[in-house]
């Protein structure tokens, strides 16, 4: 481009805007989750907010889970095995969608699938597991829920599981409950349950 009346002093603002390539694939924080289940969870409840992050700029993840990775240990589970979870694709929330059994036993399995714009993907592997109330344990920490939450749990999942020479599982995170049923924000009751050789240990044994 040529100015013909430009003086020595003039300027040329140039606006350059860059576009950036959408090659880079979505990554889930973890390759695999865990999480237990009993009669006293209520349908609906969130059992993981899954993420996975993706370098590119403007880039949009959409969550599913893979139906042909479906499968199940007892066919105890067999009526939930398509049904009993809901993963909404847009935020990663993954929901309980029956009520569990006292009877039911075993686990699921299914894959979930994070997919970008331009259809770069990422899996990791779940597992839900139907334990009773006897083997969750509750720990509680003197801490708000948002301070448990943003530790590196999977941290405290290592700490825990070397202690007591079994794999620790988080159930769930919540805020601690008082025996008048109030709610102190305060402390955080985290449940866990403990798996050894593939069965769920008893909470007796955690408490020796």
């Amino acid at each position: 481009m040529i100015i013909d009346d430009a003086s020595e002093n003039s300027m040329l603002y140039v606006k350059i805007t860059v576009n950036d390539v959408n090659d880079n694939s979505p990554k889930f924080d973890y390759a695999a989750y865990a999480v237990g289940i009993s009669e006293t969870d209520d349908r609906q409840k969130v059992l993981f907010n899954l993420h996975a992050s993706d370098a590119d700029l403007n880039d949009r993840i959409s969550y599913f889970i893979l139906n042909e990775t479906r499968e199940i240990s007892d066919e105890s589970l067999n009526e939930h095995k398509y049904t009993g979870f809901v993963l909404n694709s847009n935020t990663g929330s993954l929901t309980l969608n029956f009520e569990v059994q006292e009877s039911m036993t075993g686990f699921f399995s299914f894959n979930v699938q994070a997919i970008d714009l331009a259809n770069h993907t990422d899996e990791a592997i779940i597992k839900v597991y139907t334990i009773a109330e006897r083997h969750r344990v509750t720990f509680i920490f003197f801490n708000t829920t948002e301070q448990v939450n943003s530790v590196n749990l999977q941290g405290v999942n290592a700490i825990l599981s070397d202690a007591y020479k079994a794999e620790c599982i988080i159930d769930d995170i919540r805020d601690h409950q008082l025996k008048d049923l109030s709610i102190d924000q305060r402390k955080t009751d985290f449940r866990v349950h403990f798996m050894r050789d593939g069965e769920a240990v008893e909470k007796d044994e955690i408490f020796e």
